[in-house]
């Protein structure tokens, strides 16, 4: 299955009017181009990247790490390359989407579930996307 196969299921997206409005036209029209260019292989790899981020990020958080330690840099950048698989973003929109997994329950929800261990994760994240954001990328 092409990448395009594979998310072919998105064409009809609730979210994309949102999207333009929050980023503009030209980055959804990127952003849906790069999805729909992945191979099979790198739409696996694109999905793991995901969860594997998270579990790095939960990780940390069990092991006592503050989201502002630099020890969790490693699991941020994770994640942050994981996100330029769609796009590259810069120190103020990676702060943003962080903000996001945090305060939107859309968001938050596909970050913890109902898991009572993940409680929390979303916002953990989004501080700990804006440490890394702060000390590692460009304004």
């Amino acid at each position: 299955m092409t990448g395009s196969e594979y998310f072919n299921g998105f064409s009809d997206d609730p979210y994309e009017a949102e999207a333009v409005e929050r980023w503009g036209r030209q980055a959804v029209d990127e952003a849906t181009a790069t999805v729909k260019g992945l191979t099979p292989e790198q739409s696996r790899h694109a999905m793991a990247g995901w969860f594997t981020s998270l579990e790095l990020v939960q990780a940390a958080r069990d092991a006592g790490l503050e989201p502002t330690d630099p020890a969790l840099d490693q699991a941020i950048d994770v994640h942050y390359h994981w996100l330029c698989t769609f796009w590259e973003p810069d120190r103020s929109s990676y702060t943003g989407l962080g903000r996001m997994y945090a305060d939107d329950d859309r968001f938050r929800t596909s970050i913890e579930g109902d898991d009572p261990a993940r409680a929390g994760l979303a916002a953990y994240l989004a501080t700990a996307m804006q440490t890394y954001a702060r000390d590692h990328l460009p304004g």
